[in-house]
């Protein structure tokens, strides 16, 4: 009993560096004309690529860029309702092959944001890539910010809690 305890507060004691680790080399990206912010890691960096809003790309790993794109949209309608629509499109409009859906919730920011989000795999030419594509409501509940995170699947299970803690640290400004 006593090693099972040892060993578990060594883990903890791991897990704890960690995460203090990660926040603080972690940096807020603010969008002042979107009126919104979040954390980022701190080796990442926001890039124009032409959409909305800045997108935010990491160093490369094993020949892909992992990156978070932000765009913002009228609706009022239900989150899920707007996930299945856009993994319908998705289907739809052959952008992606092989497309297949791993998983789909519901989540909170830490500022208490209600969301959903929707992970997949999907081929796009010959890169195979993993998405968590995350849908937020305004408080209004007029507009929602899509926001996607994007990694090679080589390694794009390990990129799912970077996304989900940037993602947990977003916030409405207006």
């Amino acid at each position: 009993m006593k090693k099972a305890f040892v060993i578990f507060c060594l883990l903890a004691i791991l897990l704890v560096n960690n995460v203090f680790a990660q926040n603080s080399t972690s940096v807020l990206h603010t969008d002042k004309n979107g009126g919104f912010s979040m954390y980022i890691p701190g080796d990442w960096r926001p890039v124009n690529v032409g959409l909305q809003y800045l997108a935010v790309v990491a160093p490369e790993d094993n020949g892909f860029t992992p990156n978070i794109t932000i765009v913002e949209e009228e609706y009022t309608g239900g989150i899920s309702e707007y996930i299945d629509a856009v993994v319908t499109m998705i289907s739809a409009t052959g952008f992606y092959a092989d497309l297949r859906v791993l998983q789909q919730s519901s989540f909170t920011t830490n500022s208490g944001l209600q969301g959903g989000y929707v992970l997949f795999t999907a081929r796009l030419n010959e890169i195979t890539i993993r998405q968590k594509m995350y849908i937020i409501h305004n408080r209004s509940k007029t507009t929602i910010m899509g926001i996607t995170g994007s990694s090679g699947l080589a390694n794009g299970d390990k990129y799912d809690s970077v996304f989900d803690e940037c993602v947990r640290t977003f916030e409405w400004s207006r």
